[in-house]
Parts: C-alpha cells; sequence; structure tokens
C-alpha cells in the first residue's frame, strides 16, 4: 500500500458548524485565496481542506498519471483540481447519495443535475465525466492515476473506491478521503 500510493486523510470535525445548503460551506471561515475561488458557493468542503488539495495536486503535476474525484457533486472541488493541472481527470458521481447515512444525510443529498454540473465545469477542457454508480462507471478505463480525490461520503463507497484505485496509483501518488469520519458508523 505505501509503495504505491500515500493516502491523506482529510476529514475535520468542527463542533458547532452546520452544513449551510444555500451557500454551501461548513460554519465561519478564512476568506479563501484565489486557488480555490471556483469553488466558493459550489462544495461543502471548507476552504482550508481545499487549499491542501490544491497543494497535493500540484505535489503531483510531475508524476505520470491522471487524476480523478469519486463524489463531485456541484463541481466546486473538481473546479480546483482541473484549474490546478494539466491532466485529465476523470470525475464520478451518482447525481445523489444512494442511501442514508444515519443522523446525517438522506437518501438523495448532494444531487446536482448533470446538466448543470457539465455547464459549470464547461471551462476546463481536461474533465471527464462518468454519472451513475462507481466503480461500474470506470469499467472501460485502462489508465494509472496520480492523484484521487474520494468524498463519497458512505463506508462501502469509500472501500469501493480504495479497491479501484490503490492498484491503479502510480508510485508516489495521492489519495485523499474526505469522509474518515464515516468509517466508525460503518455496519
Amino acid at each position: 500500500l505505501c509503495k504505491t500510493a500515500i493516502i491523506q486523510e482529510q476529514s475535520t470535525y468542527v463542533p458547532n458548524c452546520h452544513f449551510n445548503r444555500a451557500n454551501c460551506f461548513y460554519g465561519d471561515v478564512e476568506p479563501p485565496s484565489l486557488e480555490i475561488l471556483p469553488a466558493m458557493g459550489r462544495s461543502v468542503i471548507t476552504p482550508d481542506r481545499l487549499e491542501r488539495i490544491v497543494e497535493l495536486v500540484k505535489a503531483t503535476n510531475l508524476l505520470p498519471g491522471d487524476c480523478a474525484e469519486c463524489g463531485i457533486y456541484r463541481g466546486g472541488s473538481a473546479a480546483v483540481i482541473a484549474a490546478n493541472t494539466s491532466k485529465t481527470l476523470h470525475l464520478f458521481d451518482s447525481l445523489g447519495l444512494p442511501a442514508a447515512i444515519e443522523g446525517s444525510h438522506f437518501k438523495g443529498d448532494f444531487s446536482a443535475p448533470e446538466q448543470e454540473i457539465r455547464t459549470f465545469l464547461a471551462p476546463y477542457n481536461n474533465v471527464k465525466f462518468y454519472f451513475g454508480f462507481f466503480p461500474d462507471t470506470a469499467k472501460e478505463l485502462d489508465c494509472k492515476f496520480s492523484f484521487v480525490h474520494l468524498d463519497l461520503d458512505l463506508y462501502q463507497s469509500t472501500k469501493d473506491g480504495l479497491n479501484y484505485f490503490i492498484p491503479r496509483m502510480v508510485k508516489g501518488g495521492v489519495i485523499v478521503l474526505d469522509d474518515v469520519h464515516q468509517i466508525g458508523r460503518a455496519h
């Protein structure tokens, strides 16, 4: 595992901060840098975590392999990744949670219309879309990856993502896990 990929935990628990659907942010945050500006209003990932994604994408730019994101929601973090690499960015999304997360989210949460996502990410010519359930949507891919962002919210989906991507990572590649806190909820 360690020889093929660096796995970066990115889950942060912030007490007294609640998901705000209208503005897509968690709690009070610092003003964003220009590098993460494309994500503002289109992501529930906090600015400090988006900054870390930028850092890790840039750190892998000289490695061979493509980039991927699973769980793109409205495309905010995908825009940040696409803006900071010239590599192909493979984007996977089921267009909403396939199951509820007890005490947290409902089935269908984090859904956005496919055309809205495509329109928002149209300025980036390095993105490819795969809508449906992962890893079924990746069956035809035959490539290696240097950077992967897994924001799948569910334990089984995250496990499936790791099982798919780890053998396809280049040496020194990075997998960012956004929902590590869900592992404790696995049944």
